[in-house]
């Protein structure tokens, strides 16, 4: 269980939401990602062509430390990533996401 005290005055809450300024350890992006024109909905997303090359880069992005985490959500229909906002021009290199 973890508990958080409560700052003894304003000043040490300067990094949160609240305060309208966001500590440098905030600077994430969120990045939501459809399917290409190549995505078969009749197959499960390991049954995609392509798919052993779209892991393996997907790997080497968490092995970088760009790609923080990452998954379908809902239905699967889309994909949402957390990264690191360094390597912008990654996604480009995906072969599982068109040019």
């Amino acid at each position: 269980m973890v508990t958080r005290t409560p700052p003894a005055d304003k000043t040490q809450n300067a990094g949160n939401v609240s305060s309208g300024r966001y500590a440098p350890a905030m600077a994430n992006f969120a990045v939501r990602l459809v399917h290409g024109p190549g995505w078969d909905p009749l197959r499960q997303i390991r049954e995609q062509d392509g798919w052993d090359e779209h892991a393996a880069f997907m790997d080497g992005l968490v092995d970088d430390g760009f790609l923080i985490l990452g998954g379908p959500v809902g239905d699967g229909g889309q994909t949402l990533h957390a990264v690191e906002p360094e390597c912008p021009g990654l996604y480009r290199a995906d072969p599982e996401q068109p040019g």
